[in-house]
């Protein structure tokens, strides 16, 4: 490890000369001096390896090594093994970073083995941006989590909810080496194994909110918003799913998870299944999940969807009852609330302020008083509990009870 440099900054580039620029820039720029800038060519055939000499030239922290198309997941096990720094980083090439996004991230360290920053989300055709993402932004994280080294183990009940990127996280080069933690070649989709891995592995995990990595949204480099064009990777799902399994059961802890990984396994391979539009990679996906899952793919998300909205009905029309939703499904439940006809419906947010279906503040929670507090969630296992703690902070003790809405 060379002692002068603090991160290394791994950037794995294929056919990016569209936003180049920007991505190399914002790392040039920033406030943690003591950086390298790994840039691994992966056979591009457009002005990329241009682009990217140019920045070796003007910056000598900018490092160039260009290979023939391997793969993202190649190109950055090429970056780890290069690298000399402390800890190691990533930015992917159609992306880039506040001005002083890694020098947050190093600052929280302290000799642990992960820390993992926060996300913005950048909607390069409308133009927006949203620091508030259900799924990429660590709000899932507790609160109690964020000023503190933490253990993977408290993490359980949502370890499935956090965002698996390697790019808004750092990670401390010997722990990657020790324990042989690269990334899965030859297989679309692989931060997922690669999160699972390194964060069950890691002894001490800290938080960093205010260091900030830009995702640039459905670019032209995304294979995931390709409209058909990548459908067949899609399907590299199922051996995902298939290794993280036995993962869990190498580390020993699949007992334990066992429940909230079959219902992450469940939404993620339904999830994908419904960003196909290839008709012939759909079938291939359908007979693939039809293996797995046959009566629930032929009636049993209806069946369950019936009686969610048949609970749902009946516990809303008792007095003082009110929703705690989980934000990433909000607009599904206000539709399903509409068309039940359910008047009054409130909905809890995480502020001490009840809103309406409509947005509107109503009152205090201590002043609505309620009996009891649904909590409705799709992914996150022990959702009451969690809702539950948080209302306690408010003044508010409640009856709460967990309703599991069926993707």
């Amino acid at each position: 490890m060379d002692s002068k440099i603090k991160v290394s900054i791994i950037v794995p580039v294929y056919n990016a000369e569209k936003y180049l620029d920007k991505t190399i820039t914002s790392l040039i720029e920033q406030t943690l001096e003591e950086i390298e800038i790994i840039c691994v060519n992966d056979g591009s055939t457009d002005k990329s390896e241009e682009i990217l000499n140019k920045y070796k030239i003007i910056d000598s922290r900018v490092k160039v090594i260009t290979q023939k198309n391997l793969g993202q997941s190649a190109a950055r096990n090429t970056g780890i093994k290069a690298a000399r720094g402390e800890y190691v980083g990533f930015l992917d090439s159609d992306d880039w970073a506040d001005i002083n996004a890694f020098e947050k991230l190093y600052n929280k360290a302290d000799g642990g083995d992960i820390v993992i920053g926060n996300i913005c989300t950048y909607n390069e055709k409308l133009n927006t941006y949203n620091y508030d993402d259900s799924y990429l932004s660590i709000n899932v994280f507790p609160k109690d989590l964020f000023d503190k080294k933490f253990l993977p183990s408290e993490c359980t009940d949502f370890l499935f909810r956090i965002s698996v990127t390697p790019w808004n996280k750092i990670y401390r080069r010997d722990f990657i080496l020790k324990n042989n933690l690269f990334f899965y070649e030859n297989l679309n989709f692989e931060d997922n194994l690669f999160f699972l891995e390194t964060f069950l592995t890691a002894k001490t995990i800290t938080l960093s909110p205010e260091a900030v990595i830009f995702y640039r949204a459905a670019s032209a480099a995304s294979y995931s918003h390709s409209n058909g064009k990548n459908d067949y990777k899609k399907l590299d799902f199922f051996k995902i799913t298939s290794l993280q399994e036995k993962f869990l059961k190498r580390r020993g802890v699949y007992k334990a998870l066992k429940n909230i990984f079959n219902l992450h396994k469940k939404q993620t391979l339904f999830y994908w299944r419904g960003k196909i539009s290839n008709p012939i990679a759909l079938l291939m996906y359908n007979i693939k999940l039809f293996l797995s899952y046959p009566l629930y793919l032929i009636c049993g998300k209806c069946i369950q969807r019936l009686i969610f909205k048949y609970q749902l009905s009946k516990l809303l029309n008792q007095k003082e009852t009110y929703i705690w939703l989980e934000e990433n499904q909000t607009n599904f439940y206000k539709d399903i609330i509409k068309k039940l006809k359910i008047k009054n419906a409130l909905f809890l947010t995480s502020s001490e302020t009840l809103k309406t279906i409509d947005g509107f503040s109503v009152s205090n929670i201590k002043d609505a008083a309620p009996r009891l507090v649904l909590a409705i969630t799709s992914g996150i296992y022990s959702f009451d509990r969690i809702i539950k703690t948080k209302l306690e902070i408010f003044g508010v003790e409640t009856e709460v009870k967990k309703l599991v809405f069926p993707i």
